[in-house]
Formats: structure tokens, C-alpha cells, sequence
């Protein structure tokens, strides 16, 4: 991988992640269950390991917000 295509997926990440923490903030979406559809997302052999890498920090980060995303009733 060059370092066009390293900044890229790079930007790419950044902008993932930030739409996940938008989605957390915006809606009453299960962030744990999210989180975990991510982590088993990221095990599956026929995605690109980069893709694979990709999933499991985004599950990361899922998980963090999770706690942030719920409501209380």
C-alpha cells in the first residue's frame, strides 16, 4: 500500500468513526449490539483484512460510545 492509498483509507476510518458517534448522539440505536455486529464483522475470512482491521476499530469504538448512547427511562 502507498501512502496515497494509506491516507486515504486513513480519512476514510476518521469519517466512519465520526458517523458512528453521530448516529450514537442522534439516535436510540443499540450501540452494544452494533458494536458486537461489528466485532463479528470483522472475523469474517472472505472481507479484505483490511478491511476485516477496518471493522473491528470501528466495533472499538461502537463499544466505547455504547455507555454514552443510552437513555434513561
Amino acid at each position: 500500500m502507498n501512502a496515497v492509498q494509506s491516507e486515504t483509507l486513513d480519512i476514510l476510518q476518521q469519517v466512519l468513526r465520526q458517523s458512528l458517534l453521530a448516529l450514537a448522539a442522534s439516535s436510540r440505536a443499540n450501540m452494544p449490539l452494533f458494536a458486537s455486529a461489528l466485532e463479528a464483522a470483522s472475523h469474517n475470512e472472505a472481507l479484505h483484512p483490511v478491511a476485516r482491521a477496518m471493522l473491528a476499530e470501528l466495533s472499538e469504538s461502537a463499544g466505547i460510545v455504547a455507555p454514552f448512547s443510552a437513555t434513561k427511562q
